[in-house]
């Protein structure tokens, strides 16, 4: 870092204040990397009109905002991401920034606006053969339509999910979600599937289910920050 300062390298500057704030947050000094992240890099990158790692700054503001509680926080943040990534084209990270974007939803039982959300996600992530995100998100847009009652759509994703994880080599994750499938009624199959809340996929009939919902998806919410980071974000070195 001296020698950068001396050199009077403003990007090589801010890269090593981001990695040093990278290590701080595994760490769990979340309010220095806050501080690092809004005050060292997003101002470096904005000064040098970077506006790919202005959008990788602002999820990574998010991930700590939302580690900190601050759920209203981290969705502006992670909507500033989401404008930064369709202004630069950026599929991949437009889906990264919706998928920050549903964990915020369904932390705050948003179940529609979730489920909007997933589907973008999934649906980008599946064009561009992304195996190890089509398994994360896969998963979590799975359950979240089996519980709304999208028996179908969820026995599809669900499946899909569980044959990207195998690829991946996670053999006992597979199996757990091919045996949920299995466990799945057909729609149809049973009257409480053909009610209008199931027909709208996310009406009321979702709602006694919520707690459930919650459990089911808080192992992925509580892996966020870290395995599923790692796992469904490649994130650019400048």
């Amino acid at each position: 870092l001296p020698a950068f300062e001396a050199l009077g390298d403003r990007r090589s500057i801010a890269v090593t204040w981001g990695r040093i704030a990278d290590v701080l947050f595994q760490k769990g000094d979340v309010d220095e990397v806050l501080r690092i992240r809004r005050e060292v890099e997003l101002p470096a990158f904005e000064a040098l009109c970077d506006r790919r790692s202005i959008a990788i700054t602002w999820g990574k503001i998010a991930d700590v905002l939302f580690q900190k509680g601050d759920v209203g926080g981290a969705r502006n943040a992670r909507l500033d991401q989401l404008e930064a990534a369709k202004s630069l084209g950026d599929v991949d990270m437009i889906a990264n920034a919706q998928w920050g974007l549903a964990q915020i939803a369904l932390a705050r039982q948003e179940w529609r606006d979730a489920a909007d959300r997933l589907h973008e996600a999934y649906a980008i992530l599946l064009r561009i053969g992304r195996v190890d995100a089509v398994a994360v998100v896969g998963e979590t847009f799975g359950r979240l339509l089996a519980h709304a009652g999208q028996k179908d759509a969820a026995a599809e994703v669900l499946t899909q999910a569980a044959a990207a994880y195998r690829k991946l080599g996670a053999v006992t994750k597979a199996d757990e979600l091919e045996a949920l499938v299995r466990q799945l009624p057909r729609e149809g199959d049973r009257g409480e599937a053909n009610g209008p809340e199931h027909r709208t996929g996310f009406a009321g009939g979702i709602i006694p289910r919520a707690i459930r919902l919650l459990r089911d998806v808080r192992r992925l919410l509580g892996r966020s920050i870290s395995a599923i980071r790692a796992m469904i974000r490649r994130t650019p070195r400048c």
